[in-house]
């Protein structure tokens, strides 16, 4: 993802730059979430050891359940720091895959993507029913494959014909058309400028 929505960027920094953007803020925020699931185990296994090898819990607040208290809390901190961020950055990738196709598409990614925001609001229901985590599954799945088929068909509309098609060429510039005949960048600039 990241070599791609470099070269998107590259070609329109205005209109595709959100995605790249928003993968940076996946990836900090998945970092983030790992941090913080290392500071909880590193809180929580001596007690867990201790109580193993012992079978008697630790009593609050003297033992050592009282002194993993705060990096619990710490834990529990970065744990929503990497979930908001995770989600702000995947919603720039949804904006960014969303212009993609309203440029270059023929729906199938915006349909994906609203398949996608469907079965995460379906997933935040999953702990009421069974049957609302088995839907939001479902719903992921069909998403992820027609992305998958929305996003080949518009590389396949995009990609260099002829005897050269190895070769990479360097990025339009807006206004000027792509490979495939009829596909043009949009002109994101500064009309004062230019």
């Amino acid at each position: 993802q990241w070599i791609g929505w470099s070269r998107l960027r590259d070609a329109d920094r205005h209109r595709y730059g959100i995605g790249r953007t928003g993968l940076v803020l996946v990836i900090v925020g998945f970092v983030i979430a790992l941090a913080a699931f290392a500071v909880l185990y590193s809180a929580l296994f001596p007690i867990v050891a201790g109580y193993a090898s012992s079978g008697v819990p630790p009593i609050p607040p003297t033992g050592a359940l009282g002194s993993a208290l705060g990096p619990v809390a710490a834990a529990a901190g970065l744990l929503l720091l990497g979930a908001a961020l995770a989600l702000a950055g995947s919603i720039a990738v949804w904006v960014g895959l969303w212009r993609l196709d309203e440029d270059h598409g023929s729906g199938a990614v915006r349909a994906a993507i609203i398949l996608e925001i469907v079965a995460v609001a379906v997933a935040a229901l999953s702990s009421i029913s069974y049957a609302a985590a088995l839907v939001a599954s479902a719903l992921a799945f069909i998403s992820y494959v027609l992305m998958i088929l929305g996003l080949h068909g518009i590389s396949v509309r995009a990609a260099p014909r002829g005897p050269g098609r190895a070769s990479v060429a360097p990025p339009p510039q807006p206004g000027e058309p792509l490979a495939a005949s009829g596909i043009y960048l949009r002109n994101s600039g500064n009309l004062l400028c230019g």
